[in-house]
């Protein structure tokens, strides 16, 4: 008797917890789906956010609302000095490559009909890149370079004040590209782990920036570029 009623006990418990509704768990599914669009921020890098995502990053980040932006950089140190549980993403070199991939798509969107201009200097950074990363025989600097190139155009995007173009900007065109190429020649002559028939492809490369500088505000910004990220 005692027994047969443990059995029963023990099987009324073992329903009512199988028949319990598992609430848990379908709050828990509730918080993870996000059917909202997909956004894809950037596809070299593959960075892609849902609508929701990026309207949560944009609430705990005002610093991609400002109306008046900051450089990358800037932008990048003030994160820190009021911290959010949101900024851990932006944590070391993959995550400040997010940031400035998340700026440069933010302000793209606010840099409007600047679509060619923004095309050549994407082109003429990455092409200054490009050499410097040949020279030094590579590093993981120039792999985010690369990626962080969109914030750097969108910011000269904004800070472009027509009142800079020059007509006489061919002469200053020819001064930079050779005096770029004896820099690559000194480098190359100077380091003994670079094979001297690179010289030659690395200085065709500086002739292919030529054609992409069309006035003097081109050519003002990618020497900013070169000089404060590679000197």
């Amino acid at each position: 008797m005692h027994k047969g009623f443990l059995f029963f006990l023990l099987f009324c418990l073992v329903a009512c917890h199988a028949n319990k509704p598992d609430h848990r768990t379908k709050v828990d599914t509730a918080k993870k789906e996000d059917s909202s669009p997909k956004i894809t921020i950037d596809s070299d890098a593959n960075l892609v956010y849902t609508e929701n995502e990026l309207k949560d990053i944009l609430k705990r980040n005002p610093v991609f609302m400002e109306k008046y932006p900051t450089s990358p950089a800037e932008a990048y140190a003030n994160l820190w000095c009021h911290p959010t549980p949101e900024d851990a993403r932006f944590g070391g070199e993959a995550g400040q490559d997010e940031f400035y991939l998340l700026y440069g798509y933010f302000w793209k969107k606010k840099n409007v009909n600047q679509h060619l201009r923004r095309e050549r200097l994407l082109r003429l950074y990455r092409y200054v890149n490009e050499i410097y990363g040949e020279l030094h025989h590579g590093g993981t600097y120039f792999g985010h370079q690369y990626k962080r190139i969109p914030a750097y155009v969108e910011y000269d995007l904004y800070c472009q004040d027509p009142v800079d173009s020059l007509p006489g900007y061919k002469n200053i065109r020819s001064l930079y590209i050779g005096l770029f190429k004896e820099e690559i020649k000194s480098k190359i002559s100077g380091d003994n782990d670079i094979d001297p028939a690179a010289e030659e492809k690395l200085l065709e490369k500086v002739d292919e920036l030529a054609p992409l500088i069309t006035d003097y505000i081109d050519l003002m910004f990618v020497r900013k570029f070169q000089y404060s990220n590679y000197h």
